[in-house]
């Protein structure tokens, strides 16, 4: 396909092309707004040795390090959801909200980071709070009012704060990837009405050409002569 030939399919399907990306744009604006935006409030914990007269040992480091997982999956079991959802006073249950809770240990230390996902950037930091707090009380509470025999703490050493932006992409970056991919689909459309076109057309010229049989070689219409006379 000649640069001629690019140009002047350019120019027929120019307003489609423009059309289809204004109608993806403005379906990505749409949703946009329709999408509820969510928050996420992050809150760290440190996973410590409880003071004792001999100091801290590097068996102790060794401890809260690998107890650290461990509350990491405590942080979303029922009872710890049930106790943040009695806290909060908040609509919802604890399935629900162990859907929107994440929790990460970096590798080679005892930090313990707990993330909550909702619509309301406040109640996300409540929440996060919340469930910081209830870890927090675990070592001498436990789970159902039974003190627990672990002898370490966890500290809150960075509390969660209220979010003031949303996850994903903003919308300015919605639109241009809805019109993106608007006008990657109308130029595949293009493409493939102008290659149907093409080959309709070339069908018949290859029907009107006749085909001319291929002369055969020089030998062989010797040999079909017959032996030249001397």
């Amino acid at each position: 396909m000649g640069q001629q030939r690019i140009v002047s399919i350019v120019r027929i399907w120019f307003r489609f092309l423009i059309a289809g990306t204004l109608i993806g744009a403005i379906l990505s604006l749409g949703f946009s707004f329709l999408a509820r935006p969510s928050y996420a409030s992050h809150v760290t914990l440190l996973v410590t040795t409880l003071p004792s007269a001999s100091g801290i040992n590097f068996s102790d480091v060794e401890m809260t390090q690998a107890l650290a997982p461990t509350f990491a999956d405590l942080a979303t079991t029922t009872p710890v959801l049930q106790r943040v959802i009695a806290a909060t006073g908040l609509p919802t249950d604890p399935d629900r909200l162990a859907l929107a809770v994440t929790t990460r240990v970096p590798a080679g230390t005892g930090l313990l980071e707990v993330t909550v996902l909702n619509a309301d950037a406040k109640v996300s930091a409540r929440l996060a709070n919340a469930i910081a707090g209830e870890l927090e009380d675990y070592p001498t509470n436990g789970l159902h009012d039974q003190p627990s025999a672990l002898k370490v703490a966890l500290v809150v050493v960075d509390p969660a704060t209220v979010p003031t932006s949303s996850q994903g992409p903003g919308t300015p970056l919605r639109i241009g990837l809805g019109a993106a991919i608007a006008l990657f689909l109308s130029v595949g459309f293009v493409l493939f009405v102008e290659i149907l076109r093409a080959e309709r057309q070339a069908a018949p010229r290859n029907r009107l050409v006749p085909d001319v049989p291929e002369a055969p070689p020089p030998s062989a219409r010797t040999s079909a002569r017959g032996p030249a006379r001397t």
